[in-house]
């Protein structure tokens, strides 16, 4: 049996959101409705989520059963980790690949 394996997707840690939501530096996060955010970097606004399924496994692994997706390979997008201070950088790149390991397997 072959599988379909998206190899491109973004899922957003809501653990990361609320990180981001709480800081007054960037990168930080602004909320703009119940499911839509904005991220904003020097308060430039670098990407935004509408949807659920950006930030929740659930409705992404409904989105993926039904699309007949079995696979799919995540990382963060933007902000990255990358554009905090060395030691916070270290510690949300291990808090997000330990969440990306647990939550959708």
């Amino acid at each position: 049996m072959v599988r379909t394996i998206d190899i491109h997707s973004h899922l957003y840690p809501q653990v990361w959101m609320d990180y981001l939501e709480k800081r007054t530096s960037s990168p930080r996060m602004k909320r703009t409705g119940p499911t839509s955010a904005i991220f904003l970097w020097e308060d430039d606004m670098v990407a935004t989520i509408r949807f659920p399924g950006h930030y929740d496994p659930r409705p992404r692994i409904a989105d993926l059963d039904r699309c007949g997706i079995d696979t799919q390979i995540l990382s963060l997008s933007i902000p990255p980790v990358d554009l905090l201070p060395l030691d916070e950088g270290i510690t949300w790149s291990k808090k997000i690949n330990d969440y990306y390991a647990g939550s959708m397997s």
